[in-house]
């Protein structure tokens, strides 16, 4: 019998369907926490196997900001400052970006792309353009909007609280 497309894409059966999930099927943190789960899958999926999600972020960033710190990377991307070097690490091995001591501080890195970067920035590029369309014509023009516009206001509320 073959298989349901809604299972194959989601990685579900019947019995994952039939399953109690109570208030959790209420509970908007849990459907960002599932979509967002979903939508890492979809993308890796998606993408060639030497290109995660953040990594397709930061090389983006690095991109459009020669120049940049590691530590204006981690605020942008909102991750710990320790969890961008083993992403820099790798773009480095793979001769992406360049490290370059920062003119006004000598602590702080500068990040630029190489030509095998700006390559590799270019046929990402491509790639996530074509995902981001397959997800919006999913949507639609004026959906794919309002979602946009209701995820930054969840964004700018995370951003406001204190931990």
């Amino acid at each position: 019998m073959a298989a349901n497309a809604k299972h194959v894409a989601t990685g579900m059966d019947e019995a994952d369907e039939a399953l109690e999930r109570g208030a959790l099927d209420d509970m908007i943190g849990i459907a960002l926490i599932r979509a967002h789960n979903g939508a890492y899958k979809y993308f890796y999926k998606s993408m060639d196997k030497d290109m995660k999600p953040g990594f397709y972020t930061s090389l983006s960033l690095i991109q459009k900001n020669p120049g940049l710190t590691q530590t204006a990377l981690a605020r942008a991307i909102q991750r710990d400052p320790s969890t961008i070097v083993p992403i820099l690490d790798t773009f480095e091995k793979r001769n992406w970006i360049e490290r370059r001591r920062s003119a006004t501080d000598r602590r702080a890195h500068a990040l630029y792309l190489t030509p095998a970067g700006k390559a590799a920035a270019k046929r990402f590029d491509k790639k996530v353009s074509e995902i981001e369309a397959r997800i919006q014509s999913h949507f639609g023009a004026k959906n794919s909007r309002e979602l946009k516009a209701l995820l930054k206001q969840l964004e700018a509320f995370f951003a406001e609280q204190t931990f």
